[in-house]
C-alpha cells in the first residue's frame, strides 16, 4: 500500500514483499507434494509394518458345493433377461445393481466381503472366486502353532501360554493370570469342559 503522505511503501507492504522472497527448508516441504516420495525414516516404518504384516483374524468360511449354482441363481434373480449367456463375465459396472448383487451373497453365503476388496470386485467371476476360496479363520502364525509337530526339526513356534481350568490343575485350578482373560469360555461365560480352539468356537 503507497501512502501518498509520506510519498513511501507502508511496512505491511514491505512484510508482504519480503514473505513472497523467503524459501521454505527443504524439510518442511511435502514431499507428496512435489513428488518425491515419503522420507527414508517414513519408509522405514512403512516397510516396518509391511514386514509384520496385516495378520488379522477372520471367521472361518467353507464354501458350500454349490457355490457356483448359487451364485448364477442370484445373478438371474437380480438381472433377469438382461444377464449375458456366459453369466460369468457379467459385468458389475451398475452400482445399484452390483450392490444388490453383492448384499443377496451376503444374506446367501453368510459371508461378508471386506471394504479392501469391494474394488476388486468388477465382474461375476470375481465373486466367484472369493466365495469358493475357504478361510481358515486364524492368522498365519496360529497356523504354523497348531501345527507345530509337522514343521522342520529346527523350526520352533512359540505360542502363548493360555490357562484351561480343566488341565492346569498344578495349582488347584487357580489362575496365574487374575483379573485377565485367559480361561477358555463362551462369550456368555460359559466354561468348555473341553478345549475348543478359534474358529472352531
Amino acid at each position: 500500500m503507497w501512502n501518498f503522505e509520506l510519498g513511501r511503501t507502508s511496512r505491511g507492504t514491505r512484510l508482504m514483499r519480503k514473505a513472497r522472497k523467503y524459501q521454505r527448508p527443504v524439510d518442511l516441504e511435502d514431499p507428496h507434494y512435489y513428488g518425491v516420495g515419503p522420507k527414508p525414516e517414513v519408509k522405514s516404518k512403512l516397510q516396518s509394518i509391511e514386514d509384520r504384516g496385516f495378520a488379522k483374524e477372520l471367521p472361518a468360511y467353507r464354501p458350500p458345493e454349490n457355490a457356483e449354482g448359487l451364485l448364477q441363481k442370484i445373478c438371474k434373480k437380480v438381472y433377469g433377461s438382461s444377464l449375458n449367456a456366459s453369466w460369468e463375465d457379467q459385468q458389475l459396472s451398475n452400482p445399484l445393481l452390483k450392490f444388490k448383487v453383492l448384499t443377496k451373497c451376503i444374506e446367501t453365503f453368510r459371508h461378508n466381503i471386506p471394504n479392501s476388496l469391494l474394488h476388486n470386485m468388477t465382474s461375476v467371476r470375481d465373486l466367484l472366486t472369493y466365495y469358493q476360496t475357504p478361510i481358515r479363520g486364524c492368522t498365519p502364525f496360529d497356523a504354523l502353532a497348531r501345527d507345530a509337530d509337522k514343521l522342520p526339526a529346527n523350526f520352533h513356534v512359540t505360542s502363548e501360554v493360555r490357562f484351561n481350568p480343566s488341565t492346569d490343575t498344578f495349582f488347584d485350578g487357580v489362575t496365574a493370570f487374575p483379573g485377565r482373560k485367559r480361561i477358555l469360555h463362551t462369550k456368555s461365560g460359559q466354561k468348555f469342559e473341553k478345549v475348543v480352539e478359534w474358529p472352531h468356537v
